[in-house]
């Protein structure tokens, strides 16, 4: 159980359980599909001719459809192109000032993923200091003065609040990705008396529970389990009770070898939980605390209970849409799976063929390659000769992804075929440098083909002629 559950609790790791903004994945081939449809008919639609803020988004969208499909290089060449493009205008329209930051924040995310914790962390800093202080900042060679943003903030003052939460949550997030606690506690020490983080119960919170999970990550686990406690009593007296972080408090003393209150803290989520749902019903909030539950009771070893409520975290996260979602609770219901029934079960052999199904399918590049390292391993016992192959093709997919998460996935992938000698073969083959480039859907590639070749005559001031036409071209 072990290797699986590390697995399961590593996806979790730079997750925060307060930050529900983006936590829903839907298919990514369907949502290119979409992004075509929509670039395509951008300037043919009267009511699209100036609004920077819906091409904005569709660029953006673009270069996160890379990134999820595991086209890094991909996903930074269109946050490029579209600076450019918007660098072009900016002088023409404040619009294009605004439309710059958002591709800069996802370059500065797409550093944390790459392990480039400094550089991420220094980007945010940068846009800070432009609300902060006016410091110019300087964006692929473009500069937006302090002048050119007080512009921004008088046509779209929502801009400040979006910078303040973009430098407190991403930098956490960027800490949290490369596990420096150490860096992430000087950081909240460093902004914890500025009295714009205080202003914000959301993101004083926020910075909350990243002390106590960079205090969980150095071992220090009374004082993480202080801040916690206090900060679900603030929240619960405010009226606004979050359930999915009294599975961190759990988690804590399951850390410490306190199984009997750590099961008493998610008897607790689940009834509260229950209670919640049925006057509320099921949102992405229960969706979050019912897999956080589920996942909570299978690393004490109560799979009845683990097993009951994750069923019914992939029936809310299947209505929900969300394909990630759906891909972990499979991943969480396979494992207790494999604890909880006997080899040859009904059960057993229909969650792995429904993992299987979709893991093999799914175009989110990461979560594929954890998916499979998942079921590999659950199969060695049974079908050993589809568990390698499944496990070697989990190691071709994070050797192709240029992220630092990827590096210990790939030696838990190695460690487990080397331990089997008919897995030789395997290993030379999928850890080679040669080894073929993973398919990336059709549309996927179309998206990024299709705005890459976006210029600012169609941006700018095209015609509705020249987007058919170049609909047409592609």
């Amino acid at each position: 159980m072990t290797s699986c559950l590390d697995d399961l609790l590593e996806l979790e790791s730079a997750a925060l359980v307060l930050s529900h903004k983006e936590r829903v994945k839907c298919n990514l081939n369907a949502f290119s599909e979409d992004l075509l449809n929509k670039i395509s008919t951008y300037k043919s639609d009267p009511s699209c001719n100036d609004s920077s803020s819906v091409l904005a988004t569709l660029f953006n969208n673009a270069a996160l459809v890379q990134f999820h499909a595991g086209e890094i290089e991909r996903a930074e060449e269109l946050c490029h192109h579209a600076i450019s493009l918007y660098g072009a205008l900016k002088d023409t329209s404040t619009c294009w000032l605004v439309s710059m930051i958002q591709p800069y924040i996802i370059l500065g995310r797409v550093a944390a993923a790459r392990g480039n914790c400094q550089k991420s962390i220094e980007s945010y800093s940068n846009l800070a200091s432009l609300f902060l202080d006016g410091t110019p900042l300087i964006i692929d060679g473009f500069a937006i003065s302090s002048f050119e943003f007080k512009r921004i903030l008088t046509e779209e003052p929502d801009i400040e609040k979006v910078i303040i939460n973009v430098y407190v949550l991403d930098s956490i997030r960027a800490f949290l990705i490369s596990k420096d606690y150490t860096g992430l506690i000087a950081f909240l020490d460093h902004f914890e008396p500025i009295a714009w983080l205080n202003d914000s119960a959301y993101r004083s919170s926020i910075a909350r529970e990243a002390h106590a999970r960079a205090l969980i990550g150095l071992g220090r686990h009374n004082e993480a389990l202080k801040i916690l406690a206090a900060l679900v009593e603030e929240l619960n007296k405010q009226g606004n009770p979050q359930l999915a972080l009294y599975t961190l408090i759990s988690d804590i003393y399951r850390r410490r070898n306190k199984l009997e209150e750590a099961r008493k803290v998610l008897d607790f989520v689940e009834r509260h939980l229950a209670r919640m749902i049925s006057f509320k019903g099921s949102d992405l909030v229960a969706q979050q605390a019912t897999y956080l539950l589920a996942l909570g009771q299978y690393s004490i070893g109560e799979h009845e209970s683990a097993h009951r409520n994750a069923m019914k975290a992939i029936e809310m996260v299947k209505a929900l849409g969300d394909e990630v979602g759906t891909l972990k609770c499979l991943m969480l219901i396979y494992a207790i799976s494999c604890e909880k029934f006997p080899h040859g079960s009904a059960e057993k052999i229909s969650c792995s063929a429904e993992l299987r199904m979709l893991a093999q399918k799914t175009a989110y590049r990461f979560e594929r390659a954890a998916a499979l390292l998942h079921l590999g391993c659950g199969l060695l016992g049974e079908e050993q000769e589809a568990g390698i192959d499944f496990i070697g093709e989990s190691l071709a997919l994070f050797s192709s992804l240029q992220l630092s998460s990827c590096e210990q996935w790939k030696r838990r992938s190695l460690e487990t075929l080397s331990l089997l000698p008919c897995a030789y073969e395997t290993i030379r083959a999928c850890s080679s440098p040669g080894h073929s480039k993973p398919i990336v859907p059709q549309a996927i590639e179309t998206v990024y083909d299709k705005f890459m070749r976006l210029d600012c005559d169609y941006i700018g001031a095209g015609s509705a002629s020249e987007a058919t036409a170049l609909s047409a071209a592609s």
